[in-house]
C-alpha cells in the first residue's frame, strides 16, 4: 500500500499506550475533526516491520471513524522484538501471527472502551497479511463487531508463499497465465508444520466480514481464497462477503478514491447502520 499525505485533511489526533503480551506498544487513535465518529476502527498493517499508519488512519477518519493505529512491536515508539530479522524468527511464523493477533485484540479492546465512541461498534480493517491476523484477534475479544479486508488471504500461509513464488516477480502474469494453469499449480503446495489457516478462526465467528481482492493479484492466490469463503458461507456464514476489482494488483487500495476503498467504507457504514444505537445519555468525555 502505497499512500502520500492527503492535503486538506482535518483529523483530532491523540497518542495513545497500551500494553499487550508484556510489552508497551504505542500508536494514535484518530477522530473525526468536529463530529462525533461512525465507528471505531482498529488498523491492522501488512508485512514487514511497519509503524504505525498515521496518513491512512487520518483518511479513514476523514470519512467518519475513530481509528486507533499503532507501531508493531518492536519497530517505531513499540516495546518488543520484531519477528523477521532472522530466519529463526520470521516474521510469518504461526508462532508470530499469533502474537500480532494478541497485539490486534488489546488494541479493539482499548479502542472499544474509549468515552469518545459512545458505546458505537468496532472493528477491525487491514491489508495483505492482516487475513491471517484479524481472523485469530476477533475471536480472541468480543468487542469486535466486524472485519474489513483488503488483499487478505483465505489460505494457508503455505499456499500463499507457494503462489507468491511462483508469480510475484512477473508483472504480465495474468497476462500469461490462466486460473486453470493456478489451480494445477496449487496442488503441489509444500505445507508447513507451524501453518496457520485463517478457516479455523473464521467458522467460529458470527459476525460480519468483507474482503476485497484485485483481480490481477500476483501475491496470493485471490480465486483459491474466494472459493474457501464462497464455502465459509455455504455453511453458514453468510454475513461473508466478497468483491474482486478489475484492473487492480495486491495493491487494491491505492488511494482514497479507489473503487475498493470507497466499497469498504460504504459496506462499514452499512454494517454499522445495523447495529441498535447507543442511548443518548452515553457519557461523554
Amino acid at each position: 500500500m502505497l499512500l502520500t499525505a492527503q492535503p486538506g485533511l482535518a483529523a483530532d489526533i491523540n497518542p495513545i499506550r497500551f500494553q499487550s503480551r508484556g510489552v508497551v506498544l504505542s500508536g494514535d487513535v484518530v477522530f473525526p475533526e468536529g463530529r462525533p465518529p461512525i465507528a471505531g476502527l482498529v488498523l491492522v498493517q501488512g508485512a514487514n516491520d511497519l509503524k504505525r499508519k498515521l496518513v491512512v488512519a487520518e483518511i479513514l477518519a476523514s470519512d467518519g471513524f475513530a481509528v486507533l493505529t499503532y507501531d508493531k512491536r518492536g519497530t517505531g515508539q513499540s516495546g518488543g522484538i520484531y519477528w523477521g530479522h532472522t530466519k529463526a524468527r520470521p516474521n510469518i511464523a504461526a508462532g508470530n501471527i499469533s502474537l500480532l493477533a494478541d497485539d490486534a485484540a488489546a488494541a479493539m479492546n482499548v479502542l472499544a472502551s474509549n468515552r469518545r465512541l459512545q458505546g458505537k461498534p468496532s472493528g477491525f480493517v487491514g491489508f495483505s497479511i492482516a487475513g491471517w491476523i484479524i481472523p485469530i484477534a476477533a475471536t480472541r475479544t468480543p468487542a469486535a463487531k466486524f472485519i474489513g479486508l483488503w488483499s487478505g488471504p483465505v489460505c494457508t500461509i503455505s499456499e500463499q508463499l507457494h503462489f507468491q513464488d511462483w508469480a510475484e516477480k512477473n508483472m504480465a502474469f495474468w497476462k500469461t497465465h490462466t486460473q486453470r494453469q493456478v489451480e494445477q499449480y496449487m496442488k503441489s503446495v509444500q505445507y508447513r508444520a507451524d501453518d496457520v489457516d485463517p478457516r479455523a478462526s473464521l467458522s467460529r465467528l458470527s459476525i460480519p466480514g468483507l474482503w476485497l481482492f484485485g483481480a490481477d493479484d500476483n501475491i496470493i492466490p485471490v480465486r483459491l481464497s474466494v472459493g474457501r469463503l464462497e464455502n465459509l458461507v455455504h455453511r453458514g456464514h453468510g454475513n461473508f462477503e466478497y468483491r474482486i476489482f478489475q484492473g487492480y494488483g495486491h495493491n487494491v487500495f491505492d488511494s482514497p478514491r479507489a473503487p475498493a476503498y470507497r466499497f469498504m467504507i460504504q459496506w462499514i457504514r452499512n454494517t454499522v447502520a445495523k447495529f441498535p444505537r447507543p442511548p443518548s445519555n452515553a457519557p461523554r468525555r
